[in-house]
């Protein structure tokens, strides 16, 4: 069973493409139905299989490809267009699992006490790395579950261009940030309003990505 699992995990990681649209609903879920695209309808069955079992708790994000949005929908507080269930989790714990903390420092501020050990804490790399080694040990349905969803979510994540580093900024175009943007998340969007998960979600362009990633 642990094999089985493992094993599908990981042709589900290198399944899904190099570039992705992400992020949101559109772009996760569309990088995990192209994912799904590539995998049999055997594993695409176990897989949704398993995930099925929390669909009393989180109806219509228990398949391959709805799950993928499933970690964002913890942090929703407020309902609203990317948070449409009657239930809001309100859960912040795991934000820190959504993106890298890699520094990126282009004017060369005073950086905070060991943001350059940035690996070992909790990140969307760490986190991948984590759900791997527990699929590959648990013999537990939730764990597989839980840390499933993780995957197909951090796929998605880790291929937007801001969830991979921590920006640190101070200049009145991307703000006064020397604690760092987590991961993109406090830098405004192309209108300086928005985060960049709205702003690259929402491009206009996914289609292209789709015929691109599909030739």
């Amino acid at each position: 069973m642990t094999r089985h699992w493992l094993h599908g995990a990981t042709l589900l990681l290198f399944t899904i493409p190099p570039v992705a649209w992400a992020w949101w609903d559109n772009g996760h879920m569309l990088t995990a139905e192209i994912a799904r695209q590539q995998l049999t309808k055997s594993q695409v069955a176990v897989i949704n299989g398993l995930l099925e079992e929390w669909s009393d708790d989180f109806p219509g994000l228990c398949d391959l490809v709805t799950a993928a949005v499933w970690p964002d929908q913890l942090k929703c507080a407020n309902h609203g267009a990317v948070c449409p269930r009657a239930v809001m989790e309100n859960i912040h714990i795991f934000d820190p699992w959504h993106f890298d903390e890699k520094p990126y420092n282009p004017q060369n501020l005073t950086l905070p006490h060991c943001a350059d050990q940035w690996l070992p804490n909790p990140s969307a790399s760490f986190t991948l790395t984590s759900a791997i080694t527990s699929m590959g040990t648990s013999n537990s349905r939730f764990a597989f579950n839980f840390m499933l969803r993780w995957v197909i979510h951090l796929v998605g994540d880790i291929h937007q261009p801001l969830h991979s580093a921590d920006g640190y900024f101070d200049d009145a175009r991307l703000g006064h940030l020397p604690q760092g943007d987590r991961g993109g998340n406090l830098t405004g969007g192309f209108d300086g309003q928005k985060s960049c998960n709205t702003d690259f979600g929402q491009i206009p362009g996914i289609m292209l990505f789709v015929q691109l990633a599909m030739a």
